[in-house]
């Protein structure tokens, strides 16, 4: 320990005597540390950020998979599927390899006898749904098996209860009215409680039911489904159970359950999975930044190591061991590992937050506030810091092994000299940081372009001007009108009334913002692939939509008046449909049959074709136009829709407005989720346009770092090749042909860097997956121009040291040799 510390007082000393090498060193390694320890911070924050469950790795999620038939693979279950599930997979097995199952629906409850309606998100929850997940409540009780037969109970969020109840703490016991109905309120959960969910907001209220009453529906799949592996089962054991029960299940019930498997997911996956990707990218490029960092940071030290060889050989000649001398080396390259990796730190704890805040709220991302530089994030910082040390201080510790001491100590003053073994290591150093370097700025074009792509492609309707939100409509008879479309119509009349606004409609599931509602459909000599079962995006609409987002009717007519829940079934079809499944014939007049009006035994009945409309977006981030076929709401089931307006105003001064003309149809309505839909679009497209961001971000820096390397570099050569030119240019050298041979030398290894890193981006942009839109992975042009500005850049950082090698004055550099 005392040795070591007086290497340490020996490397400060050192480190003092050279600021400007130290400064230079510390400032690239805080860069490349801080750029790192920021991105793990979200990444810790948000996708590492473990449930607050007990044992989470033991829950998982159970989603009907639709696949096999083209659908989708996270489908919710409908309730005799679910019950099915419980009884064979925990009840009747033998060697259960689930303790239980849970599920929750998602309905509209009206807290009454307040100033004003309350109508938060409800979760109806199986009794067991808590224990499933291993939660207690911060109050009271939750849920007990029982409790969903009896009913009459309610457990409330944190946040409801403190911001509409004023965080009474004598509520836990209390009577409230939900939709007219008497509850007691038994418990308030935890601040920290996630609820997994499939609405972009989280549920205050929780209310039990065993859904035995609605043991005979099959067709309405809206439960999401939890289980709790057995203690000694696995995540293999679980898929292998539910497989069979679905495949038992396919057999009995053919009409709604034949072609549908089962996706069994730990719960963790099924909340952050989709992040993996964009979070993985990310790391991999602030972990390029460092290793160029890295780079630079190795180069600075193996010059100053050759500087040194005077210095090491007397160390050596005074009995200093080799191994002594290393550690010495060691030891100045972890104390800078160690400042830049604090003042990495401290860059990285300013960053965070603008960096979380790039994620939109309405991209629904959880934990975003659990984003902080903590004890974990603190621990990666020491360990990047180690790890950096050892990166950049091996080489100039080996190479101080190999220093000859009498040869050191006999050249005297020419010992600052290189050797061409070392100006060989800075030459293969600078090929890795422009390959780097290259890599990160070639992902970052193509993610750039692709967001450019993004905001020019048309999406088929003029967002300007529009308004969105949600609403859904607990049951048909409320507010004393007899179906949910006649609830939803009503609240269109009454927006539609107030002043500044153009138009109304709504529809089901909103392009580009929510899932897809996919469905099979059949069209007499439709023109489909053999084997290939015909599918299409479904929406239901009001008669107002298609005006309202102004979305072109290119043949036949939209809805109206005359599409009503008694009326003959029409649809109406986008361009894609018309195109790939009528060969160019005009569908308008003929009949096409949906899945989703099929019931039981019996065939679905023929829904004529009115109109053809013009594509539009299907995502936010990938929006090619799929088939689409549009229903009236009145001829369909849907009750959860978005509303969009059209107005000449600012659409949020009417938030309120538009609010309380819904609250006044009356009824359990739920309205949520308003904005602008330029901003919902702008949500979806999260990942590519942060992606975007700190792609350039990073790409910059590694740019910035690795010009600064080449710069250092050919400096340092020039330097160490001054009697060398010197001599050349006493025996008739032009400036030319030095200028020329300094060139050479700086640009050479470059070049290789780029025709490495063009190789490694062609191998690796294809990670890029879904965040690339318009561009190819290997895009020839953007592979080109990046190469050019490397070149450049890198040609901008070798001229003033080649220009300064032709002003060397011969005498001088011959009299110093």
């Amino acid at each position: 320990m005392t040795s070591w510390l007086l290497d340490l007082r020996v490397a400060l000393r050192v480190l003092r005597s050279k600021p400007g090498f130290s400064v230079i060193a510390i400032l690239a390694l805080a860069l490349g540390i801080g750029a790192n320890v920021a991105i793990y911070s979200v990444v810790d924050g948000i996708y590492l950020h473990r449930l607050p469950y007990r044992d989470p790795g033991s829950v998982v999620v159970l989603w009907e998979d639709q696949t096999a038939q083209g659908g989708t693979r996270r489908s919710p279950v409908d309730p005799g599927t679910l019950l099915d599930w419980q009884r064979r997979a925990v009840t009747e097995a033998a060697e259960p390899a689930f303790a239980d199952i849970a599920a929750l629906r998602n309905e509209s409850r009206q807290l009454t006898g307040l100033e004003r309606p309350v109508v938060p998100l409800t979760h109806v929850v199986t009794d067991n749904y808590f224990e499933v997940l291993g939660v207690a409540a911060q109050r009271g009780r939750t849920f007990r098996p029982g409790d969903g037969e009896a009913g009459g109970l309610v457990l409330l969020s944190h946040g409801l209860w403190q911001s509409v109840f004023g965080g009474d703490p004598e509520l836990v016991g209390s009577r409230l009215e939900l939709s007219g109905e008497a509850h007691t309120v038994i418990g308030i959960l935890p601040a920290t409680f996630y609820s997994h969910h499939l609405f972009p907001t989280q549920p205050d209220l929780w209310v039990p039911s065993d859904f035995r009453d609605e043991a005979t529906i099959r067709d309405a799949r809206a439960l999401v489904a939890f289980g709790r592996l057995a203690p000694e089962a696995t995540l293999t054991d679980a898929r292998a159970v539910m497989e069979t029960i679905a495949s038992d299940l396919a057999g009995e019930h053919p009409e709604t359950n034949a072609g549908w498997s089962v996706l069994v997911e730990p719960v963790q996956e099924s909340v952050v999975g989709g992040l993996r990707r964009i979070f993985t990218l990310l790391l991999a490029a602030v972990g390029a930044v460092l290793l160029v960092s890295c780079v630079n940071v190795a180069n600075l030290m193996l010059a100053r190591a050759a500087q040194r060889r005077r210095e090491v050989a007397l160390r050596t000649a005074l009995g200093s061991s080799g191994f002594r001398v290393s550690r010495l080396l060691l030891t100045e390259g972890l104390l800078l590992a160690m400042l830049g990796g604090a003042l990495g730190v401290m860059l990285a704890s300013t960053l965070i937050r603008p960096i979380a805040s790039l994620i939109p709220q309405g991209a629904n991302v959880p934990f975003v506030e659990h984003v902080t530089v903590d004890g974990s994030v603190l621990l990666f910082a020491l360990l990047v810091s180690i790890a950096t040390s050892l990166a950049f201080g091996v080489a100039p510790a080996r190479q101080a092994l190999r220093v000859d001491t009498i040869t050191a100590l006999k050249e005297g003053s020419r010992a600052a000299g290189t050797s061409r073994g070392a100006l060989r290591r800075g030459e293969i150093l600078i090929v890795a940081e422009v390959a780097l370097a290259m890599i990160l700025v070639i992902a970052a074009g193509l993610v750039v372009q692709s967001l450019v792509g993004l905001h020019t492609t048309d999406p088929g309707f003029e967002p300007e001007g529009l308004f969105t939100w949600r609403t859904s409509v607990r049951e048909p008879g409320s507010a004393g009108l007899d179906s949910a479309a006649a609830y939803v119509e009503e609240a269109e009349r009454r927006v539609a009334a107030l002043p500044g606004i153009d138009g109304v409609g709504s529809i089901s599931f909103l392009p580009p913002l929510n899932p897809q509602f996919v469905q099979g459909f059949a069209v007499p000599s439709a023109v489909a692939e053999p084997g290939e079962r015909p599918r299409t995006i479904l929406r239901a609409i009001t008669a107002g939509y298609l005006g309202t987002m102004r979305i072109d009717v290119l043949a036949g007519r939209g809805f109206d008046s005359r599409d009503r829940a008694g009326s003959a079934p029409v649809v109406i079809v986008n361009e894609t449909l018309r195109r790939r499944y009528f060969d160019g014939v005009d569908p308008v007049g003929r009949t096409l049959s949906l899945d989703i009006d099929a019931r039981p035994g019996m065939a679905a009945p023929p829904r004529t074709i009115v109109g053809v409309v013009a594509d539009v977006i299907t995502t936010g981030s990938q929006p090619e136009p799929a088939p689409a076929a549009y229903v009236p709401l009145p001829q369909s089931q849907l009750r959860v829709m978005n509303v969009v307006m059209r107005t000449r105003l600012d659409p949020v001064e009417l938030a309120d407005d538009t609010e309380r003309a819904i609250w006044s149809v009356g009824g359990d309505n739920n309205v949520y989720g308003f904005q602008t839909l330029e901003q919902a679009i702008a949500d979806t497209r999260w990942q590519t346009s942060f992606s975007a961001f700190l792609l350039g971000c990073f790409a910059g820096l590694a740019l910035l770092l690795g010009v600064a390397g080449i710069y250092a570099v050919v400096s340092h050569s020039v330097g160490s090749r001054t009697p060398e030119i010197g001599l050349r240019i006493a025996l008739g050298a032009r400036a030319a042909d030095v200028l020329a041979m300094v060139l050479g030398a700086g640009l050479r290894p470059v070049v290789l860097g780029i025709l490495l890193g063009m190789a490694g981006a062609a191998a690796t942009s294809r990670l890029l997956g879904n965040l690339l839109y318009g561009v190819e992975p290997v895009d020839a042009a953007t592979f080109a121009a990046v190469g050019a500005l490397l070149l450049s850049a890198a040609l901008a950082a070798v001229w003033g040291p080649a220009r300064r090698a032709t002003r060397v004055d011969p005498m001088q550099a011959l009299r110093t040799e």
